[in-house]
């Protein structure tokens, strides 16, 4: 195993690929959208069917 050691004047590289992360980021906020969409239209059809079930006929 080799040492790791300081060099004055190098510039450290960045282990991180922004285009990649950008891309995951935009993936997770649609999945999170859709999710949140599914959900508020479950929250509305469950109401639904609760009014119809306690309106009387």
């Amino acid at each position: 195993m080799s040492a790791a050691s300081v060099v004055q004047g190098m510039i450290e590289q960045s282990n991180v690929q922004p285009i990649a992360e950008l891309t995951l980021m935009i993936d997770q906020s649609r999945e999170y959208q859709f999710a949140t969409q599914f959900i508020e239209e479950e929250d509305t059809r469950q109401l639904n069917a609760i009014s119809k079930i306690l309106t009387p006929a």
